[in-house]
């Protein structure tokens, strides 16, 4: 069994085309919103005190929202910086990066300039393109490959007839004339196509003021018009995300939107919400009943998995849509090629018993072969990590991390889908 830690080195991945300029790699360079410090040196110890720094950590601020049961940073910049440093988060009104405001404006200069050229695309927006383009291409290919067809049953059908009077020969040369046009009009149609989609594939922003047409240099009031469009986006994070903000980097302060604003939350108190929050929001009803924090909380279980991978260098993010609970990425994040890894957590007591609070389908063979297989048809391999739990003998409370979490270890097993056309040696 080998560990992730082991397989941290960076591999050629098939989505690594999709890496951004240079320029734009640097901006994701750091996977946290902190510095770190460098190895200490005898030089590094006299630069403070000949010379005192004046950079302090940076405090994010972010707000419980307890009807979605996550964070919400309403600050652009802050939401910026989390995505940039580390990829925290989720646009509420975007698919992962907040792109929202970008978006919007993007649209409405399409309206006035009725030309994207120019522009500088979302990545959600170049993917739509290319959607639209490949569509077209098939179009186009079909109906190539529709004029091919008519014209070989035609040829057919001149063979078994015979000879033709002169007229038909005519005839047929027009035909094979329009033939011809309409098989050039459809090859011009899918090299255009195909121009363009290489055009918009590139991320690139194009200064208006070197546009010859002058329709398409924006006026002072059109550029107020775009630049007031408010954003109605926020950056949601999960409970897991924040508290690993919190707890592991120090570097968010949470408030309770249900009292004071001015008052943050402590380590202790997000500890305290998000396991009763979890508990509420599981299916086991039995568990809400006991006011105690147990040892196998929703919660605890899956901030262990995702405290885990964050450790080792990995970029967590949730995967819901790959029927597991979390995927990982390289260092390059989202933004560099697709997840290389889908977790799936089972929880475990220290004496192999099953957690009860795991739900049965994860005990069937059909779930771990269904989770298999749509994991190996999105090319990611499966990880059965299993979170060993200690056994709650009902006499001692689970409510401080520092020391709780110390007591909890992660055993990973990797699995893939066996293909025998494609394994006989």
């Amino acid at each position: 069994m080998s560990s992730l830690a082991n397989r941290r080195v960076e591999q050629p991945h098939s989505s690594a085309k999709r890496i951004r300029s240079t320029r734009t790699g640097n901006i994701y360079s750091q996977l946290l919103p902190i510095n770190l410090s460098e190895p200490i040196s005898f030089l590094s110890t006299l630069i403070p005190i000949l010379r005192p720094s004046k950079q302090q950590t940076l405090k994010l601020r972010g707000a419980y929202e307890p009807i979605s049961n996550s964070v919400w940073i309403e600050d652009a910049s802050t939401m910026f910086f989390l995505w940039q440093r580390g990829f925290f988060g989720k646009g509420s009104l975007s698919r992962s990066e907040p792109t929202w405001l970008h978006r919007a404006r993007n649209r409405r200069l399409v309206e006035i300039l009725e030309d994207d050229s120019q522009l500088r695309l979302t990545a959600e927006e170049l993917t739509a393109k290319r959607r639209i383009e490949r569509r077209d291409q098939k179009i186009q290919k079909l109906k190539l490959k529709k004029v091919t067809i008519n014209d070989s049953e035609k040829e057919k059908t001149n063979q078994t007839s015979g000879e033709k009077s002169p007229d038909s020969n005519e005839k047929l040369d027009l035909q094979d004339e329009s033939r011809i046009t309409n098989v050039q009009e459809v090859v011009e149609n899918q090299n255009t196509t195909a121009k363009t989609a290489r055009i918009t594939s590139e991320i690139t922003t194009k200064p208006l003021k070197n546009v010859k047409n002058k329709s398409l240099v924006l006026t002072e009031e059109v550029r107020d018009e775009v630049q007031a469009i408010k954003n109605l986006e926020h950056l949601q994070l999960m409970n897991e995300e924040a508290f690993f903000l919190t707890f592991g980097l120090g570097s968010l302060d949470v408030f309770s939107e249900e009292e004071d604003q001015t008052r943050v939350l402590s380590i202790l108190e997000m500890w305290e919400l998000f396991c009763r929050s979890s508990v509420r929001a599981s299916r086991d009803a039995s568990s809400t009943k006991d006011e105690r924090i147990r040892s196998d909380n929703p919660f605890i279980i899956s901030y262990v998995a995702y405290h885990h991978f964050r450790s080792l260098g990995w970029v967590v993010r949730s995967g819901v849509k790959f029927c597991s609970d979390w995927v990982l990425y390289g260092s390059k994040g989202p933004v560099g090629g697709h997840a290389e890894f889908a977790i799936c957590v089972i929880p475990i007591y220290e004496d192999g018993r099953l957690v009860k609070t795991m739900s049965d389908e994860r005990r069937s063979w059909r779930w771990l072969n269904t989770v298999n297989r749509v994991c190996a048809g999105v090319k990611k391999t499966l990880v059965l990590a299993y979170v060993v739990v200690p056994i709650d003998d009902g006499r001692e409370e689970f409510r401080s991390p520092k020391k709780v979490l110390s007591r909890y270890s992660v055993k990973e097993v990797l699995i893939k889908r066996f293909i025998p056309t494609r394994m006989r040696d």
